[in-house]
């Protein structure tokens, strides 16, 4: 809805009414309302043209036009409050559409323009087996912005070439979300921050990740008696032995990370410290390397190293939500403090930020899209170490925690915090600050979210749930 698409842009600025209706020159009452829902103009009134224009205003002034960038993912200020109008109202002009999943609109597009996967991916410089896997939905550019806007910006201009901009429009059925100018015709950069926005919805509706996340914690049972192969199967002595000080490249990432954990696990480190804002593709990509990670991580946790990690979820809800599933099993450990950074990422570069105090460092700072060619430097020395070291520190200063877990179950009655709210196994407790998840089934765990966005989604599956189910309300019994 156009009320939760407008408040999300005051939950990522953290700013008020009254200083956005300052910065947009209008009434604090006029934003109420636009916040409350009570008032639905169109996407060309006056009020939402003021409306962008405070959002727009106050985050040039206040540093945080890159936080509007990331969530629209338009990187060029000239189309950022076009790009921001089309966020706002993408999904009342789509709701009645079919939502398609990325490598079929992929795929309809390249067959729109007649483009081949060799053409294209020499277009956005990257391998054609890439492309391939982008159209069968073996993998999606979610999470690589940049490549994303290469994808988009490609074949826009294959189409435009081809003179089929008006077969775009009704494959994207852009026609009654854009105004036609002077000569009764379609801005061609209008149309393209629409083209770029239907190609970008990759995600689900709030209410279906939160219905996930619920749905992972009801069912989640660790498996604590895993195997896990000795140390010498898993890293050689050649990694181990490396005394090199720089490593390039993924492959040279992968090698440093391994010498890295079986430092730890050797030295049975008491911490770890990990940060990072480069893409996980270095990980995921390479199936028999995460294998060997995740085994790593768990002696790691075996031998009693306590692991502080800063996710990097600047973007969405969905980050958020991928970050605590998959780390899940490790949570659930109680040897993982997880946290989020209160300060927005940059687009230029990416960094890495791998400490285990006293023993070893992986640090790395490269332009985005060169995580292929960048340097990883490994250090081991007291100097930089203790560097690194007041650095993460920094760091943390900086950072909110993401998910707090504990084991066993807390009388929700006790919190003096409502509304309660029952889901299978679960009991919750929402309030806009806080959320706290109580499994009652075996392994009994209590969980607390913070973030201002995961407290905003589950307030909304909440009073979704309200409405369409009785399983789901006020007046359930805390346990």
């Amino acid at each position: 809805m156009l009320k939760e698409r407008i408040n999300h842009f005051f939950t990522i600025l953290n700013v008020g009414t009254g200083d956005i209706a300052a910065y947009a020159r209008c009434t604090p009452s006029t934003i109420s309302r636009l916040r409350s829902g009570s008032r639905t103009p169109n996407s060309n009134s006056t009020s939402i043209v003021k409306l962008i224009d405070g959002f727009v205003q106050y985050a040039t002034e206040n540093d945080k036009l890159n936080i509007l960038m990331d969530t629209v993912n338009v990187y060029n200020e000239e189309l950022i409050r076009a790009a921001i109008k089309n966020y706002l109202f993408s999904e009342n002009n789509d709701q009645n559409t079919k939502r398609l999943p990325f490598h079929e609109k992929l795929n309809q597009t390249m067959d729109l323009c007649e483009i081949s996967n060799s053409k294209l991916s020499k277009l956005v410089n990257v391998d054609s087996s890439y492309i391939s896997r982008f159209r069968k939905g073996i993998r999606s550019p979610k999470s690589n912005p940049e490549l994303f806007n290469r994808l988009c910006i490609a074949l826009f201009d294959q189409i435009v070439i081809m003179n089929r901009l008006p077969m775009l429009i009704e494959l994207i059925n852009a026609s009654s979300n854009m105004q036609l100018d002077s000569k009764n015709i379609m801005p061609r950069e209008e149309l393209y921050i629409n083209f770029h926005a239907w190609m970008n919805d990759f995600n689900k509706s709030e209410q279906e990740i939160i219905d996930h996340l619920l749905g992972t914690i009801n069912t989640f049972s660790p498996n604590y008696d895993i195997s896990i192969p000795p140390i010498e199967m898993l890293v050689s002595e050649d990694i181990t032995n490396d005394d090199r000080t720089v490593y390039e490249g993924i492959e040279g990432l992968q090698m440093a990370v391994l010498r890295f954990l079986a430092c730890a696990i050797k030295e049975k480190s008491e911490q770890l410290m990990l940060y990072s804002d480069q893409g996980m593709e270095w990980m995921t990509n390479d199936i028999a390397f995460r294998s060997k990670w995740a085994a790593l991580m768990a002696m790691c946790i075996r031998n009693g190293t306590h692991i502080k990690i800063i996710h990097n979820i600047d973007r969405d809800i969905t980050e958020m939500i991928d970050a605590i599933e998959s780390w899940l099993p490790l949570y659930a450990t109680g040897m993982i403090e997880s946290f989020y950074n209160k300060k927005p990422s940059g687009t230029r570069f990416k960094h890495t930020f791998f400490l285990c105090p006293g023993k070893a460092c992986i640090t790395a700072c490269h332009p985005s899209e060169m995580d292929n060619l960048g340097l990883y430097n490994y250090h081991t020395d007291s100097l930089h170490l203790n560097f690194f070291k007041e650095n993460f520190d920094y760091l943390l200063k900086n950072a909110d925690s993401l998910v707090s877990l504990s084991k066993g179950t807390l009388q929700l009655s006790n919190l003096e915090i409502d509304p309660h709210a029952s889901y299978n196994s679960l009991s919750l407790s929402i309030t806009p600050k806080k959320v706290v998840v109580v499994k009652s089934s075996l392994p009994q765990l209590t969980m607390t979210f913070t973030h201002p966005l995961l407290c905003n989604a589950f307030q909304a599956f909440f009073e979704h749930r309200q409405d369409i189910s009785p399983m789901f309300n006020k007046d359930s019994t805390p346990i």
